[in-house]
């Protein structure tokens, strides 16, 4: 392919909903993915609360309408019912950022209390 593949930037900075469709995309195996097996996105684009995914869809550039405030489902330009399947897998994608919650910090006892008053009382 000509055009490079975004995926692997854009991943953390695209909306969860984008992204959750996106990998349902790639194990339905409805979306070509790239030489590092992570899902071919050439382009995305806001367009107020909708947002418009350019992909490769059997190495035809294809795209996906969705309305990240909604529930209704997103409009594809391909139709699904064409029989493509991909048939290779794909690599997994682990966010650090959403790795889980902040280890909780150590709580405050009496002793450092008293050791904070004795250092103010000394200076």
């Amino acid at each position: 392919m000509g055009i490079p593949n975004i995926y692997s930037v854009e991943l953390f900075k695209m909306k969860p909903k984008v992204r959750a469709y996106i990998d349902k995309l790639k194990d339905e195996g409805q979306i070509d993915l790239d030489e590092h097996g992570y899902p071919y996105v050439m382009k995305i684009e806001p367009q107020g609360s909708n947002t418009m995914v350019h992909v490769v869809r059997n190495g035809v550039a294809e795209s996906f309408l969705m309305n990240t405030r909604s529930k209704a489902a997103p409009v594809e330009s391909w139709n699904r019912n064409d029989g493509y399947r991909r048939k290779v897998g794909g690599k997994t994608v682990i966010s650090t950022s959403q790795a889980g919650p902040k280890a909780e910090r150590e709580r405050r006892t009496i002793e450092s209390f008293e050791r904070i008053v004795d250092q103010i009382l000394e200076s």
